[in-house]
C-alpha cells in the first residue's frame, strides 16, 4: 500500500469503534488532509494525518494524529464518545502500526483544551514532537493533568512514547478534543 500511497504514514485502529484507517503524512502542506482522502481525492471528510514534521523513523517522542470529528461517526466522529467514562475504560487500547513498526497503546486521557494564538503563552501540544529532558517532557504531562475531563488510573512517565489523537471541540472557539495515550511493550493477544 505504501507504493501506491507514498504518503502512507501507518494504520490507526480502535478496536470496537469506527476507526480503521490509514494515517497519512502531507509532504509540506500540513493541511491538505483535512480536505483529501487518503487518495488524494477532495473529499469534505478528509482523512486521518500527521503533521508534515513527524518523523517516519525514528518516531518522534510524541505522535499527533488529526481527524475531522464528522457528525456520522466516520473519521475522529467516534472520539468525542471518549468524554464518557464508562466508554474511555473500554476502549482504551489503540493500535498504530507505521511502516516500521507495530504498536498498541494505552489511553490514558481525555483532554478538552484549544489551539492558542500567535502570541498567547502557553503549551502547544500540536507543536510537540520530542523531549529532551524531564522539564520538556513535564511540561506536557502538566499540559495534560491540567486539561483532563476526568481522572484515570493512568498517567503519562517519562519515558514514554505518546500518541495523541486530535480532533474539533466545539464548546469554545478553536476549540480541541484531544486522546491520550502511552504506548505498551506488546500487542495483546486479542488486538489482532
Amino acid at each position: 500500500m505504501s507504493e501506491k500511497y507514498p504518503q502512507l504514514y501507518g494504520w490507526l485502529q480502535i478496536p470496537d469503534t469506527q476507526i480503521d484507517l490509514p494515517v497519512m503524512r502531507p509532504e509540506s502542506d500540513r493541511d491538505f488532509y483535512l480536505h483529501h482522502d487518503f487518495s488524494g481525492t477532495e473529499s469534505a471528510e478528509g482523512a486521518l494525518f500527521a503533521d508534515a514534521e513527524s518523523s517516519l523513523w525514528p518516531r518522534d517522542d510524541n505522535t499527533v494524529i488529526y481527524g475531522h470529528n464528522m457528525k456520522n461517526g466516520h473519521i475522529f466522529g467516534t472520539l468525542k464518545m471518549y468524554g464518557d467514562a464508562d466508554f474511555f475504560q473500554e476502549h482504551r487500547e489503540i493500535c498504530f502500526d507505521t511502516l516500521y513498526e507495530t504498536g498498541v497503546y494505552e489511553a490514558v486521557a481525555v483532554l478538552r483544551t484549544r489551539i492558542l494564538n500567535e502570541d498567547e503563552p502557553g503549551f502547544r501540544y500540536y507543536r510537540f514532537f520530542q523531549y529532551g529532558n524531564e522539564k520538556e517532557f513535564q511540561e506536557c504531562r502538566d499540559f495534560v493533568e491540567e486539561n483532563r475531563l476526568f481522572e484515570t488510573d493512568s498517567t503519562l512517565q517519562y519515558g514514554d512514547q505518546i500518541l495523541m489523537l486530535s480532533t474539533c471541540e466545539y464548546s469554545q472557539e478553536n476549540g480541541r478534543l484531544v486522546v491520550v495515550a502511552r504506548k505498551r511493550n506488546e500487542k495483546s493477544a486479542d488486538a489482532g
